[in-house]
Formats: C-alpha cells, sequence, structure tokens
C-alpha cells in the first residue's frame, strides 16, 4: 500500500500483523440472485477514516447493505455526521475477536476508505 500514500517516507514503511487476531479463515458464501451485496467495514472511526462517501454509496445504492463494526466511542463521537438510512440498510456493531467471525461470514465485500 506504500506506493499509494507517498505521504510516509518509505523508511517508515512496514507489514502490518493480521487485523483479525488469528481467526481462521472464513469460507466465501454463495450469493443468490438479486440478493443486496453485503459491505463490511471494521475499523476506526474519525478524521483519518472518513466512510462519508461511503454512507453516500449506500443511500443511493438501494442494492447495498453496510455494517460497519467500530468502537462504541469512536461511533458515538461521529455518528452526527453519519444519517443512517431508512430501514437496516445500514447496520453499526461494535464487536472484536470472535465476535467477528459471523461479520466476515456474512459480507460480500470488506471495504477500507482513508485519505488521501
Amino acid at each position: 500500500m506504500s506506493a499509494y500514500v507517498p505521504e510516509i517516507p518509505i523508511e517508515r514503511v512496514r507489514a502490518l500483523p493480521p487485523g483479525h487476531g488469528g481467526l481462521a479463515p472464513v469460507a466465501a458464501r454463495p450469493r443468490k440472485s438479486g440478493e443486496p451485496l453485503h459491505l463490511l467495514y471494521v475499523g476506526g472511526m474519525g478524521a483519518n477514516y472518513p466512510l462519508h462517501r461511503l454512507f453516500e454509496a449506500v443511500h443511493q445504492l438501494p442494492q447495498l447493505r453496510l455494517t460497519v463494526c467500530t468502537r462504541e466511542a469512536e461511533w458515538r463521537a461521529v455518528a452526527a455526521q453519519y444519517p443512517l438510512p431508512e430501514g437496516e440498510r445500514v447496520r453499526i456493531v461494535h464487536a472484536s475477536g470472535a465476535g467477528l467471525i459471523p461479520l466476515y461470514e456474512m459480507a460480500d465485500v470488506c471495504v477500507l476508505f482513508v485519505q488521501p
């Protein structure tokens, strides 16, 4: 990813440890025709992780579902910036460790947004 984040000097770049804490791999689930596409974001919320465009896409595309898994305090700090669409198209959860397994199992795509 260092090629996409040129502001960080290359000597400061190194591989990150797995973000899943050593959980066993999760098998892909089969999708049924016409089923919504389930997106999953697991991570921080705040200035370094603006998800406004992701939320906009979910608002505009009814075939998308989004689960955001973040720390409860971080969500409370930014919740007013992220109006949730009608229905259950966006879910906010606060899980970690083995609690992530069901989230990974239901996801079709995991997403990550950072700036620039």
